[in-house]
């Protein structure tokens, strides 16, 4: 018998980087099918991601991580990806785990304000739960770069 398929792995980020199971698989290749006549996966995937982010903005964390999950099997090249994932989960109260997404999305997305201000959240958010000063120092320097990137 095989295995049973890996649960709600749309919720984490590449799809918690599991292996599918041949169903999940199927439903990869029908989404891929069905969203080709909208256009380019590229053009497809930046709409997703901003889908993402409004879905985030109303606080619909799992909603959002699903669209990122969406625009990363189309495009998993776009940027904006790894700052949607370190976003969600830093929404999901799961501060270490988004770290490494935002400095991908940090060292991608250089000249984004935002995204220095997100990744600022989580360091700061970090430093709260464990009062180490190192997570502070990051708080205090990607708040700096965002807001010199960006004074308003």
């Amino acid at each position: 018998a095989r295995p049973p398929c890996p649960k709600k792995i749309n919720l984490l980020p590449m799809f918690g980087r599991v292996k599918k199971c041949p169903e999940q698989l199927e439903a990869d290749k029908q989404f891929l099918i069905h969203e080709q006549q909208f256009g380019s996966r590229p053009e497809i995937a930046k709409k997703l991601v901003k889908l993402g982010r409004q879905y985030l903005s109303k606080n619909q964390v799992d909603v959002a991580m699903h669209r990122f999950n969406q625009a990363w099997l189309l495009d998993s090249l776009n940027e904006q990806i790894t700052w949607g994932f370190g976003s969600a989960l830093g929404a999901q109260g799961k501060e270490r785990e988004s770290l490494s997404f935002f400095k991908a999305a940090v060292a991608s997305n250089a000249g984004n304000a935002r995204v220095w201000y997100d990744a600022s959240v989580s360091y700061g958010n970090l430093f709260g739960k464990t009062r180490q000063t190192a997570y502070l120092d990051t708080t205090v320097s990607y708040l700096k770069k965002s807001i010199h990137l960006n004074p308003s």
